[in-house]
């Protein structure tokens, strides 16, 4: 919602929201990040289809990880999953875009494809199938806590974008989705550049 509300996390009830995802410092994949303690501690870019996203970086990195789910729009299921039928989308349905801007003005891209690397955060019956994601986050909703203390029912996923200047000062990372599926970003992490001494940067 715009302004957003801490209650209804994209039209999510109470007890069936991220509210009891981990907060503070958590490592997935082997990689740390910093989930924001906060009502909302994650972006999206909106509205559908059209909005964009900007996170300020203002430093080198070897590789980026994002640590993210997806938001299906309502009503828009049965077509988005239409876009498996395409034979170049075998591997996964684009669905946006990290669009990674360095210092001289230069870009790059990391696409974002349903199945590949990202998918939706409720798990269901069904085993979180994500075979490029480099690590899972999981967690249950207050509903699903309700009835077993240990259930999971939410799974976030880690792309990871290996940049191809890693001597550049990544400026900003742009955040772009479609008009059927929202990313949803919580976290993102980098790996250093190496310094010529062997060290980190």
């Amino acid at each position: 919602s715009d302004p957003p509300s801490p209650d209804h996390w994209f039209g999510a009830t109470a007890d069936s929201d991220l509210r009891n995802l981990p907060r503070g410092e958590v490592t997935v994949g082997g990689m740390p990040f910093r989930l924001l303690d906060a009502p909302l501690d994650c972006l999206a870019p909106l509205p559908v289809g059209d909005g964009t996203v900007s996170i300020p970086v203002g430093r080198k990195a070897a590789s980026l990880r994002f640590l993210h789910a997806t938001h299906l729009v309502p009503g828009s299921e049965e077509s988005f999953f239409e876009g498996f039928k395409k034979g170049a989308n075998w591997l996964g349905i684009p669905m946006g875009a990290y669009t990674i801007a360095y210092d001289d003005g230069a870009t790059d891209r990391c696409p974002i494809l349903y199945v590949s690397n990202i998918r939706r955060w409720e798990i269901g019956e069904a085993i979180p199938y994500v075979f490029r994601s480099v690590g899972f986050l999981f967690a249950a909703t207050e509903k699903m806590r309700q009835h077993d203390p240990n259930a999971r029912d939410i799974c976030l996923y880690v792309a990871q974008w290996v940049n191809p200047h890693p001597e550049k000062v990544v400026k900003s990372i742009g955040v772009s989705g479609c008009g059927e599926a929202v990313p949803v970003v919580f976290a993102v992490t980098g790996r250093e550049t190496k310094s010529k001494e062997g060290g980190n940067g």
